[in-house]
């Protein structure tokens, strides 16, 4: 039996019996907290006020002058739900998780089924995750795709909706828990959607310059069609696979009552990119270098760091050396692209932006400290960073540095004459 079946298995058995537990003893108002903590001791705490995971103040970039250069979450505000289209609410749960008002944080089901394909394929490949361990994934953890992390998530999720179900015991107008509500909403203001678009608020106005109450059937579907991959599905980037995820939310609404089948047709020729803005995409102020340390911060500490740790960070970033790197960096691929024959970048359509020449640029000081980072000419086209994780083969850019080690060395001299000619070593009997 591989590691990944038994790793399976074992998780298989935890989710189902550790979670049933959990339900139980939340149906009997026993302490869920006791059990899941004897189960996983390490899991994150959760606040005592539920209001304290909402939006806070956000965490604070400055370059190496003081000048403060970036502030996470400052154009975001907190929706209440009754201020949120109902056709948002009905393509969420009908997409991400059907069974939402009936469950206590996992779906049993839903598990079984992606844990019985995933151990098919030994490795994750199909999540059945409920919208409140996506919840606590993005509150949380930093992503990470392991069966052990998948526990810790589940665990945390049944805590997360004890918690809530404490805080808030009444019943909504439809006769559902009233903390459920509050966990869609906590879901619907921290969840990202794509294009640096952080809550429902700013998604409405990123994609369509509206307020999140006025959101149509067609665009709700769009917006909750993305949050699965928001990079894959941009209408404008790949307009013909966002299109298809737009569909297949049509098909969930109808699968879960929220659509008449009847009126299904009327949605079956709607493009996703015909939905937005003409004004989208917003100029994005957010260059490669606060993505980089916005990434570091979460892999260090977590992504509840970045969300609610008010932080100050202080990097070595030279601001003029910064707005030199960028017009070096946009000046040198005009003139690529003049040379190989494509229009003028400002000019090409988002589908056809990423077909263009890309380039990065990265200035050290001597003492090793980053005080510009390039990582490609449009940070919304192509969210890669190629001065960080573009791992080419240096070719004859190798050659200076190869050159001054041996000059260093003393056994070169600028006067060294080589053979560039083809030869043979030996060594050990081996020929080279």
């Amino acid at each position: 039996m591989s590691r990944a079946l038994r790793i399976g298995m074992v998780l298989a058995v935890f989710l189902v019996l550790g979670t049933g537990l959990g339900v139980v003893l939340l149906e009997k108002k026993l302490g869920v907290g006791y059990v899941i903590q004897f189960m996983a001791p390490n899991l994150p705490s959760l606040p005592t006020d539920p209001h304290e995971l909402g939006i806070r103040p956000g965490t604070e970039m400055y370059a190496a002058s003081g000048e403060r250069i970036y502030t996470f979450n400052q154009s975001r505000q907190w929706v209440r739900l009754q201020d949120i289209s109902p056709h948002v609410v009905q393509a969420l749960i009908a997409t991400e998780d059907a069974h939402f008002y009936h469950h206590r944080g996992i779906d049993l089901l839903a598990i079984g089924g992606a844990v019985r394909d995933n151990l098919r394929k030994g490795s994750i490949t199909r999540g059945g995750s409920t919208l409140t361990q996506q919840l606590v994934k993005r509150l949380f953890f930093s992503p990470q795709k392991t069966f052990e992390r998948k526990l810790s998530e589940a665990l945390l999720a049944v805590q997360l909706e004890a918690f809530f179900a404490a805080s808030y015991p009444d019943t909504n107008a439809a006769g559902h828990p009233a903390y459920k509500d509050r966990l869609l909403e906590l879901y619907l203001n921290e969840v990202f959607y794509g294009t640096n678009a952080y809550g429902i608020h700013d998604a409405a106005i990123t994609f369509f310059d509206t307020t999140p109450d006025s959101l149509s059937l067609p665009r709700a579907a769009m917006l909750i069609g993305q949050i699965n991959a928001p990079t894959a599905y941009n209408p404008l980037r790949h307009p013909e696979r966002a299109t298809e995820r737009l569909q297949h939310v049509f098909d969930r609404l109808v699968a879960s009552g929220f659509l008449p089948p009847e009126t299904r047709r009327d949605y079956a020729a709607i493009r996703a990119e015909d939905l937005i803005n003409p004004g989208y995409p917003p100029r994005n102020p957010v260059p490669y270098w606060v993505e980089a340390i916005n990434a570091e911060i979460v892999q260090q500490w977590g992504p509840a760091a970045l969300h609610y740790g008010s932080l100050k960070v202080y990097t070595t970033l030279d601001i003029a050396m910064q707005d030199a790197a960028e017009e070096a960096v946009a000046k040198g691929l005009v003139q690529l692209d003049e040379r190989l024959g494509f229009k003028p970048y400002a000019e090409a359509s988002m589908a056809e932006r990423p077909a263009y020449v890309q380039g990065a640029l990265v200035c050290l000081s001597p003492t090793g400290k980053v005080l510009a980072m390039v990582g490609g000419r449009d940070i919304f086209v192509s969210y890669y960073n190629r001065a960080l994780t573009a791992r080419r083969q240096p070719g004859s850019g190798f050659k200076p540095i190869a050159y001054l080690a041996a000059l260093e060395a003393g056994e070169r001299s600028p006067v060294t004459v080589f053979d560039d000619e083809p030869r043979t070593d030996c060594d050990n009997g081996n020929r080279w």
